[in-house]
């Protein structure tokens, strides 16, 4: 199955696309530039910002499932920060 996942260099991210890979999925991974290193183990890493529709462009509809993992919580964010990726990020 091809999946795509968000957030994957948060918590659960990280954890989750190992397993996605030992059963085999194709994974793309959705980083933030500079997020990159953070992952090994996604088949495709795919650079863009949830916020900004364009980085979507087109990836979602490539896949068999989406796990949309990307978010934010209110330690350290602001409460803008935090809507910009919780609501905006989703809705895109």
């Amino acid at each position: 199955m091809r999946v795509f996942v968000t957030g994957a260099s948060g918590f659960i991210g990280r954890r989750l696309l190992p397993v996605l890979a030992a059963a085999e999925h194709e994974v793309t991974a959705l980083l933030l530039p500079g997020d990159e290193t953070r992952l090994d183990a996604a088949s495709r890493i795919v650079p863009g910002d949830i916020t900004q529709a364009e980085s979507l462009a087109g990836l979602p509809a490539e896949h068999d499932a989406i796990v949309h993992l990307a978010g934010a919580v209110g330690y350290g964010q602001t409460f803008a920060r935090c809507t910009q990726l919780n609501v905006v990020g989703t809705r895109n």
